[in-house]
């Protein structure tokens, strides 16, 4: 059975210390800026960030989710925005980690979760969209517009 992991969310973004990059195409400053996986406190978990297209080729970047004391703390991640050219799309792919909040109480579990899905989202330049699709534990890996 398929199933599609929409969320209304796709990153939490917040500025950062007030230090300021400036695009790839344009002159357009971006602060610095984390990212939060939001299906899940998920720590050490992978991120990797590819062109669209290129899939097979080696990442652009590499990142892996934070650990931490608090929910606030575990699963933030560097989305590299500053470095995303607005013309193009990129794939950010999320597997791996423990999840820390699995049954989604607000609270961090005893006992933490292994991760089993691979979260998977499409965006153009720093811009994301909202839907997150994943594969594992019966997900479909298609992308909401193959369906």
């Amino acid at each position: 059975m398929y199933q599609i992991l929409t969320l209304l969310t796709l990153l939490v973004f917040a500025g950062g210390c007030g230090s300021q990059h400036a695009t790839a195409q344009k002159e357009e400053i971006l602060p610095d800026t984390h990212a939060k996986t939001f299906f899940g406190a998920l720590a050490n978990a992978t991120v990797t960030i590819r062109e669209l297209g290129k899939e097979d080729e080696a990442p652009l970047f590499t990142e892996h989710t934070s650990a931490g004391k608090t929910l606030d703390e575990i699963g933030n991640f560097d989305p590299h925005l500053r470095h995303m050219q607005r013309q193009k799309r990129y794939l950010l792919e999320v597997r791996g980690g423990m999840n820390y909040d699995s049954d989604r109480d607000g609270e961090i579990d005893e006992t933490p979760a292994p991760n089993t899905t691979v979260y998977r989202t499409v965006y153009q330049g720093y811009r994301p969209k909202i839907a997150w699709w994943g594969t594992g534990s019966g997900r479909d890996n298609r992308a909401p517009s193959e369906k």
